[in-house]
């Protein structure tokens, strides 16, 4: 389609063919459209291309639209896999937290020491210190 009007009236005339579901052609036509401007210039018209979408055009559009409501959904998804994670991942940090440091669940100092001290070095021979600390029902 090729519009040829005022110049004042070819933006309108754009915006109404836009609307009607037509797009801008220039970029599409093999044969340079600058003699056509250039003749609409001599009788004060402006000159626009249009055309209407072709099916592989429209095609495309809609494949590209269906990815990238794929891809969203993917996203949200994940997303909330990783809050679910994250969540989850608290609630474990919050029992052990509440398992190690918990004075029932460990054994009592009293009971260990002895028995650290009967093995150990005298004072001064060591050559690496150990620290342990045992889990649930060691």
């Amino acid at each position: 389609l090729v519009c040829i009007e005022l110049e004042e009236r070819l933006e309108d005339a754009r915006d109404e063919l836009f609307s009607a579901g037509y797009y801008n052609a220039d970029k599409d036509v093999d044969v340079t459209i600058d003699e056509l401007r250039r003749l609409s210039r001599k009788i004060h018209r402006g000159i626009a291309l249009f055309s209407l979408p072709s099916q592989a055009k429209e095609r495309r559009k809609r494949f590209e639209k269906e990815k990238a409501i794929q891809r969203r959904a993917r996203r949200d998804q994940e997303e909330e896999e990783k809050a679910f994670r994250e969540k989850e991942d608290e609630r474990r940090r919050g029992v052990l937290h509440e398992t190690l440091f918990d004075p029932l669940l460990s054994a009592p100092e009293a009971a260990s020491l002895p028995v650290a001290f009967e093995l150990g070095v005298p004072a001064g021979d060591e050559d690496a210190l150990l620290i342990w600390a045992p889990g649930n029902g060691e």
